[in-house]
C-alpha cells in the first residue's frame, strides 16, 4: 500500500481535500510501515488512534481481524489485528469519478464548425487520406 493510495481512499471516503487526507494517510501508514496488519496493543495504539482505526474501517479502508491461542494452562487468549483493506481501498478508488472531466476543444464546436474541421482534416492537397 501507498500513501498516496491510501491518500485517495481517506480522500473520497471522507469527502475532504486531498492536502487533509494525505496527512491522515501518512499517519495511519506510519502504524503499518511495510506490515499488511498491525496488532491492537493498549501500549501501541493509543485510544484517540483506536477511534480513528475504527472510523477507517467504517469506510472500508481498515478491516479487523481476530486470532485465539490456547495458552498452556488451557486459557484462551485473543489477539485483535488492524489490517489494511486493499479490496475496500480498490472500490473506493474504482467508485471515484474525476470531479471535472477534460473536454476536447472538439466537443465544443457547433456542429457546422465541426464538418468544416473535419472535412479539413481530412483532406490533405485534395485527396482524402
Amino acid at each position: 500500500m501507498t500513501v498516496n493510495k491510501m491518500t485517495l481512499a481517506i480522500s473520497k471516503a471522507f469527502k475532504e481535500p486531498e492536502k487533509e487526507a494525505s496527512k491522515k494517510a501518512e499517519y495511519i501508514m506510519d502504524f503499518f510501515g511495510y506490515h499488511e496488519r498491525i496488532i491492537d496493543h493498549p501500549r501501541s495504539i493509543e485510544p484517540a488512534d483506536r477511534k480513528k482505526f475504527y472510523e477507517l474501517t467504517e469506510k472500508n479502508i481498515l478491516k479487523e481481524e481476530w486470532e485465539e491461542h490456547t495458552l498452556y494452562g488451557g486459557k484462551h487468549w485473543r489477539s485483535h489485528y488492524w489490517v489494511i483493506d486493499h479490496e475496500g481501498i480498490e472500490k473506493i478508488i474504482a467508485n471515484h469519478k474525476p470531479e471535472q472531466e477534460s473536454v476536447s476543444a472538439y466537443d465544443t464546436l457547433t456542429n457546422e464548425e465541426s464538418e468544416t474541421w473535419g472535412s479539413m482534416l481530412h483532406h490533405t492537397n485534395g485527396e482524402k487520406t
